[in-house]
């Protein structure tokens, strides 16, 4: 089986694959976590996507060591299924390419939407310590995103960075318009979040000429976010780690010659 790995700058998630179906999910908030709950697994081959490089380090040489498998990170040299239209690939951060590769074997993969064609465009939004939004045009092409704050990043920057702004708790954010100084906040941060994937479809509409879009939402904040949302949606959490699967089985031959 393959054990698929998305550390990122908040947390790392894993999930179990036996072929394309998924046995098992988790979420570490530590990398020891995972290191403790992998002996107790079938494990034939590791493949991981990374935005922490010593924490990369840690893993590679832990499977190595421990089970004697080599671990697979995906790099930007990496073969994918998309066409990359990014100015530089090596500043696009691979958990974004995982995230629309993840998107795009979902979509391919499901008999609820209609066949992807000239128009059509796959939209994955990753929300996590920041929000980044994926876009795929048709046939297979990432042609680039956006990148902003969190809604954490956003409320500890306020308040961190101000002299008299409160924290406040996600569980206060509110889209309708505040009449106190926390309710504002709360305002604030989830509709500049909403409003970035809201704007995000526009621009496809108005500057693409999209016809079909179709969203997948992943991350630690998806379910605050999906609340507030009035777009379609669905929520995939493993939506990054199925990437990883897709963008591994892409690389077996070159893998298989290491």
């Amino acid at each position: 089986m393959l054990l698929t790995i998305d550390i990122g700058n908040t947390a790392i998630k894993s999930a179990l694959f036996e072929g394309d179906n998924i046995i098992q999910f988790n979420r570490y908030d530590k990398l020891e976590e995972l290191f403790d709950s992998t002996f107790s697994k079938s494990i034939d081959a590791v493949a991981f996507t990374s935005v922490v490089p010593v924490k990369s380090k840690l893993l590679s040489d832990f499977f190595n060591e421990k089970m004697s498998i080599s671990a697979y990170q995906i790099k930007s040299k990496s073969n994918f299924n998309l066409k990359i239209k990014y100015n530089s690939i090596k500043t696009l951060g691979i958990d974004r390419i995982c995230s629309a590769e993840g998107a795009f074997y979902l979509y391919n993969n499901s008999d609820t939407h209609p066949t992807f064609k000239d128009g059509s465009f796959l939209v994955s939004v990753d929300c996590g310590t920041a929000t980044t939004i994926n876009i795929i045009m048709y046939p297979n092409i990432f042609i680039g995103g956006m990148i902003a704050p969190g809604i954490d990043t956003m409320l500890k920057g306020l308040h961190k960075n101000t002299a008299q702004l409160p924290m406040i708790e996600k569980d206060e954010l509110s889209w309708d318009i505040g009449n106190d100084t926390k309710s504002s906040i709360a305002s604030g941060v989830v509709n500049s979040a909403v409003g970035l994937i809201e704007r995000a479809h526009k621009i496809l509409k108005e500057n693409y000429d999209a016809n079909y879009i179709t969203t997948y939402l992943t991350g630690g904040n998806a379910d605050f976010l999906s609340d507030f949302l009035s777009i379609e949606h669905q929520i995939e959490k493993e939506l990054v780690l199925i990437g990883v699967k897709e963008i591994y089985k892409m690389n077996l031959n070159i893998i298989s010659k290491e």
